[in-house]
């Protein structure tokens, strides 16, 4: 996982083994969205760690990760 800044706001890129990735937009109230592409990030989350899916695409990121990155 990488966290960027764009002209936006703060985008994580979630990387896969495949060398693809997903780009996952923190939003200024801290909830997480497609950053681009056609497939809408679905978040679930706990005290541990959020669940963001794109259609059979499952990625895990810690949550003090995502507080590090501005995320809530």
């Amino acid at each position: 996982m990488e966290a960027v800044e764009d002209g936006e706001g703060r985008i994580l890129i979630l990387s896969r083994p495949d060398g693809g990735f997903r780009r996952v937009r923190i939003a200024a109230d801290g909830r997480l969205g497609a950053a681009d592409g056609s497939l809408e990030a679905r978040v679930a989350g706990t005290d541990r760690a959020i669940g963001i899916v794109f259609g059979e695409e499952r990625y895990s990121v810690p949550a003090t990760a995502l507080a590090a990155a501005g995320a809530r």
